[in-house]
């Protein structure tokens, strides 16, 4: 699928922006159209740059399930260690389980130096291995991936029944507005601007999409607003699209060339920020 920006448009009251109000944007004037570059079998990337609504810098990944040696991944428990994980950079995270590709994922605390023990919000299952128990009070919706990568997006009320054909799975965050898109269709309202990463999963299945939007650096990209975010992934190819933890949290890393994790966007805090939990990408490289 070959992304068509829309006609650009000003929007002059963007906080009065209504859900089912299409959002519009821009490219850069200076830019070059935005392709899918390949990085491994079954993973491409691409960087859009905008300028409407406001500067943008929005970092994609797109994942094949069908591919060879795609398989999912998220962060296992601590053992016998305090709370239920030990904070990791995204980049160790990546380079520790020899991945290729990797994001931030669920919400956590305390906010803590890498390798101190911290607390999932939610639910974690890495590799068949229930880490956090599922919050069901909350609307946070799911994300999950078979043993055999298919994947699914899911919105609460939720029973443990739910996640019984989970291999990896991990939950969202923002409560029922963190429930980007659902069947095609814009379900957020949410209207504040932050850095934002988050995930969809197209209408069939085939393709996993890992966005991350950079923010809070003005002039350079100050983030998107969840309203903006879903009808960004929808216009992507996305049927069903979740908000993950955001803010300085928002981070993806990919393996190099030389096999060192390169960060592809520029974190809010200036530096990686030690998080709970995350979703990696095992991938094959091009022969």
């Amino acid at each position: 699928m070959r992304f068509r920006p829309f006609i650009a448009l000003v929007l002059l009251n963007l906080p009065a922006l209504r859900a089912e109000e299409p959002v519009q944007f821009a490219p850069l004037p200076d830019s070059v159209a935005p392709f899918w570059q390949p990085l491994y079998q079954g993973v491409d990337y691409r960087l859009d740059e905008l300028s409407v609504p406001r500067r943008l810098r929005i970092h994609q990944i797109r994942v094949d399930t069908r591919a060879e040696g795609v398989a999912f991944f998220t962060t296992p428990d601590n053992g016998d260690a305090p709370e239920e994980v030990n904070g990791r950079r995204t980049a160790t995270f990546l380079k520790e389980f020899d991945l290729e590709v990797a994001i931030n994922g669920s919400a956590f605390k305390p906010i803590a130096k890498e390798g101190i023990p911290v607390d999932l919000q939610g639910l974690s299952i890495s590799n068949g291995v229930t880490v956090s128990e599922v919050d069901a009070k909350s609307a946070n919706p799911v994300f999950l991936a078979t043993a055999t990568q298919q994947p699914r997006i899911l919105r609460g009320p939720f029973r443990k029944r739910s996640f019984g054909a989970a291999h990896n799975a991990l939950q969202g965050w923002y409560g029922s507005n963190g429930m980007l898109l659902d069947n095609g269709e814009v379900t957020t309202t949410t209207l504040d601007i932050h850095p934002r990463t988050a995930l969809g999963v197209s209408r069939e299945g085939l393709y996993v999409y890992l966005l991350v939007v950079d923010g809070r650096q003005q002039g350079f990209s100050e983030g998107m607003t969840l309203v903006e975010l879903a009808e960004w992934m929808k216009q992507l190819g996305c049927w069903d699209a979740m908000n993950l933890d955001g803010g300085g949290s928002s981070t993806m890393v990919i393996k190099g060339g030389d096999g060192a994790p390169k960060i592809l966007n520029s974190p809010s805090g200036g530096s990686q920020r030690s998080v709970g939990n995350h979703l990696g990408i095992h991938a094959l490289p091009f022969p």
